[in-house]
């Protein structure tokens, strides 16, 4: 029922994830794409945490409350994320049963899509098209929600023949629009790669691929 995962996704409050869980090291997502990347537009914003229309959701839905099981695997960060999407969800009347099972069983079940509700995540692609194909074309190899529209997987082919970043944002866009609107993922925050080190380390580079490199590092 769309309404019932629009209602789920309308509980989250992303900036509250970002302090409580993260110390504020993250980004709020939007959609699949994050803010600096190619494909990233400003037009797709931050949904904002909102009770009221998510009790609404559920009421139109004939479903004021809504018992289901969030599938996770162990970790600390990940305990405190099904936690804190379990309060925030109760709220607004879903009734939230955390089930924390080894990651290769997660992703077996999901893949099987053996689930109420799955916490994933994704490393990312240099390229967006690996950021959004796989996950939303109808019979993608990351599409664990099983999601299949025919014109989102045409505006996705589409995506995929144009050359000009500008033309693929613009396509994205519009499929996101409908994406967003469908909620098959909730999307939730950008991950950061934080570095510390002494002041007398010198030449570092960062990659984004997050593996330190210290072959131009000076230690002095």
């Amino acid at each position: 029922n769309k309404l019932v995962r629009q209602a789920f996704a309308a509980t989250l409050d992303r900036d509250a994830i970002n302090k409580v869980v993260f110390l504020n090291t993250v980004k709020p997502a939007a959609g699949p794409f994050p803010p600096g990347t190619p494909a990233y537009s400003s037009a797709i914003k931050v949904q904002v945490a909102d009770v009221a229309n998510a009790k609404k959701k559920l009421a139109q839905a004939g479903k004021p409350s809504v018992p289901f099981t969030l599938l996770t695997s162990p970790g600390a960060v990940n305990a405190q994320l099904a936690q804190l999407y379990q309060a925030m969800a109760s709220q607004a009347g879903f009734s939230v049963k955390i089930e924390t099972v080894e990651f290769g069983t997660l992703l077996d079940r999901a893949d099987k899509r053996n689930y109420d509700a799955v916490m994933l995540g994704w490393s990312g692609r240099p390229d967006p098209d690996g950021n959004i194909y796989e996950f939303f074309h109808t019979g993608g190899s990351n599409n664990q929600a099983g999601y299949a529209v025919p014109a989102i997987d045409s505006l996705l082919e589409k995506a995929r023949a144009q050359s000009a970043m500008s033309a693929r944002i613009a396509t994205y866009n519009v499929a996101l629009g409908r994406i967003l609107d469908d909620s098959p993922y909730a999307f939730t925050y950008f991950s950061s790669n934080t570095v510390g080190a002494v002041k007398t380390l010198s030449g570092l580079k960062l990659v984004p691929d997050g593996i330190l490199r210290f072959y131009t590092t000076n230690l002095n």
